[in-house]
């Protein structure tokens, strides 16, 4: 049947689906909407940090850590000396007392020892320990080989003959908590140990180890009597008569004694509860009755040389050597003011000067 209304109603219909196939066909590829649960699509907005398959942040892309700038922290193991710059002759400008916390900020090496700059000043690297004394420093008795920290090897003496027999040494043990072995050797058993302070006597030495009526103890952590140690300085008698005893106590018998003013030479300080005791070629005093040179005491201030090249002297009075001298008009910080047979001197950094040509500031 030739309908002219049926074959226009065909034309219309294929015009009709043809657009339709082209509109999908274009869809397609001009990017639609996909169904959220169809894994296929578009990639979604870039993430601009990478990650990695367990899903961590790349390295480089995340917060960089803080460096590890923390000042080491040591204690004080009895008094040490403060002193303004490295060596054994420096001036003493202070104290630090038995467990005072510090800042170690800077080391150096001078005269074959440790230094370690804190901010109050140079102390001497051995005086001071990482340990608190609140803490214990006894080793797991699990591992007993290990080295407590009051102990060191000793120094390999292969070929040396540095022992000592026959000789009885005065000492005072310096460490928190000394260890006593049966043999010269940190593999030594240990029979016991001394607390700081103790009163030993040194039988023998032997390759850095001292033998006493107990066992053997590391000469490291070991003051004897009678030797420099690093806390030595020098100072004048403040007391009218200042006893010197057998040891660092009122308890030890009193073998002789100083005058108000005599110059002292202490070859090692040590704190014991609360006094701190020198130790001088005669014996053991308070150290609460002796001015130390290069210290803050009493009369202290500021002044003017009055006199042309005055001499500064190694102590208060003529009879010291003259170590420098001063010219007329200069600025001095006296720290400590002492009247000897009469005249009275006056302390500065680099030695002693007479106050009778220095003006003293109001």
């Amino acid at each position: 049947m030739n309908c002219p209304f049926t074959k226009k109603y065909i034309r219309i219909l294929s015009l009709t689906l043809a657009l339709v196939l082209t509109a999908g066909m274009l869809s397609g590829c001009f990017g639609g909407k996909p169904d959220p649960t169809d894994g296929s699509g578009p990639n979604p907005s870039l993430n601009l940090v990478e990650t990695d398959p367990s899903g961590s942040t790349n390295p480089t892309d995340t917060e960089p850590s803080t460096p590890d700038d923390e000042p080491i922290i040591a204690y004080a193991v009895g008094q040490v000396n403060v002193l303004r710059s490295v060596g054994s002759d420096a001036t003493v400008i202070g104290y630090l007392s038995d467990g005072d916390r510090v800042e170690i900020l800077a080391t150096e090496f001078a005269e074959g020892v440790e230094w370690a700059m804190i901010r109050e000043g140079w102390v001497a690297m051995d005086k001071l320990s990482t340990t608190s004394g609140a803490e214990p420093t006894e080793p797991d008795s699990t591992t007993p080989d290990e080295t407590t920290p009051d102990e060191t090897k000793p120094e390999d003496t292969s070929g040396k003959d540095n022992s000592n027999t026959g000789t009885s040494i005065k000492a005072v043990v310096t460490a928190s908590e000394l260890n006593i072995r049966k043999e010269a050797s940190t593999n030594g058993e240990k029979v016991g140990s001394y607390t700081y302070g103790a009163r030993i006597t040194i039988l023998e030495v032997k390759n850095g180890w001292g033998r006493t009526d107990k066992g053997w103890v590391s000469m490291t952590y070991v003051y004897q009597d009678g030797t420099t140690g690093t806390n030595a300085c020098k100072g004048i008698v403040t007391g009218t008569q200042l006893n010197v005893r057998s040891g660092p106590g009122t308890d030890y018998d009193r073998v002789a004694s100083y005058d108000f003013g005599d110059r002292v030479n202490v070859l090692q300080t040590i704190k014991i509860g609360d006094t701190t005791w020198g130790c001088t070629d005669k014996g053991w005093i308070s150290m609460g009755y002796v001015y130390v040179d290069g210290t803050k005491g009493e009369n202290s201030g500021t002044g003017t040389i009055t006199g042309d090249g005055l001499n500064i002297r190694s102590g208060p009075g003529t009879n010291y050597e003259s170590v420098g001298s001063l010219n007329k008009g200069a600025t001095v910080e006296i720290l400590h003011q002492v009247k000897v047979d009469g005249k009275t001197w006056g302390c500065i950094s680099k030695g002693w000067i007479s106050m009778d040509y220095v003006d003293m500031d109001e």
